[in-house]
């Protein structure tokens, strides 16, 4: 594969929102030399397996950057320290890469790395006076989560996928959720709901390849409204109210929604008491991957950013997803 690193000559906001479909040509100019470039395969070939298969061994993808870059910031350390106060000043300092950096895959397929962690490593010779040598240090710039990021994805032939009518379709990353349709108008607003589960069934692949996509693990289900209404970017995780996960049951082939009576309840009501939005009986189904705590409790739900797909029971013209609801009855 072959990427090329670009200097930024836009500043990514740090109070914005940034998604997928970000276009990189905003924030640096495409006709730009690049400072950098890397010929490079997901797995290191140029080590040996069995310092690849050692149990402290991060894979990683170098990409040495021109040494007057750092020359130019080490000389700016020295003239101009308050530049490096905080991030506040480093950005403004104008400094080489001090606005970002862009790096664009420009050839190569059938493969996709994933990156959990991002930092830019300065080198450089010292003067070490308790051992009265020239010493080799080196600076690490992390990315942290308070650091911009942004990938751009771009899916191809997702058409395709989004006109079959025999069923629906989850695709990661940035690619297809499925709409769902709770058959609330079904059940009776007088009766008192005991228990909701709902069950969506995966079918099987048709195609035998190695290069089979991994079938996501966990699944999100969250009203529409909430979705469009910032649920990921207010940072919100599921509360088993309007908003649930359930993971890949491999012994079934399905995902199932367990009691979400509350859910169906709110429904209901909404219906009931003239409050229901367009939308009221829409739920979204979105693979996600999340943090927990130490005490193993979530605190963040991100999108799946690892190539997955499902094919799903459903469709406009396909089999019906089975809601099972037990309920009371009072004459």
């Amino acid at each position: 594969m072959f990427g090329q690193n670009y200097e930024l000559n836009e500043q990514l906001d740090p109070n914005a929102d940034f998604y997928t479909n970000i276009n990189p040509e905003k924030y640096y100019d495409p006709a730009a030399e690049p400072i950098a470039t890397k010929w490079f395969t997901i797995s290191d070939r140029t080590i040996s397996d069995s310092e690849r298969w050692d149990k402290q061994y991060n894979n990683n993808i170098r990409i040495s950057l021109p040494t007057s870059i750092g020359t130019r910031i080490i000389r700016d350390y020295r003239k101009n320290p308050q530049h490096f106060a905080n991030t506040a000043a480093w950005l403004k300092s104008g400094n080489p890469c001090s606005k970002g950096l862009y790096f664009k895959l420009e050839q190569g397929d059938g493969a996709m790395a994933y990156v959990d962690i991002v930092q830019m490593n300065m080198y450089f010779k010292y003067y070490d006076e308790e051992f009265e040598k020239d010493t080799l240090g080196v600076s690490s710039f992390a990315a942290t989560d308070a650091v911009v990021e942004a990938t751009r994805f771009e899916n191809s032939n997702l058409q395709t996928l989004l006109d079959d009518k025999s069923a629906t379709y989850l695709k990661s990353p940035a690619g297809i959720f499925t709409l769902a349709t709770i058959p609330v108008e079904q059940i009776n607003a007088q009766d008192t709901i005991n228990s909701a589960k709902i069950t969506f069934i995966r079918y099987n692949d048709f195609v035998q390849s190695e290069f089979k996509l991994d079938i996501p693990q966990t699944i999100l289900m969250v009203r529409l409204d909430d979705y469009l209404n910032g649920f990921f970017e207010n940072y919100h995780v599921n509360d088993s109210r309007e908003s649930y996960l359930a993971t890949f049951n491999s012994s079934t082939n399905s995902y199932v929604f367990n009691n979400i009576a509350r859910l169906v309840t709110r429904m209901v009501n909404e219906k009931r008491d003239g409050t229901a939005t367009e939308n009221w009986n829409k739920v979204l189904l979105i693979p996600v991957e999340s943090t927990k705590d130490s005490s193993g409790n979530i605190v963040k739900l991100n999108h799946d950013f690892s190539m997955s797909s499902a094919r799903l029971v459903g469709g406009i013209e396909g089999s019906s997803v089975k809601l099972e609801v037990i309920y009371s009855s009072f004459q």
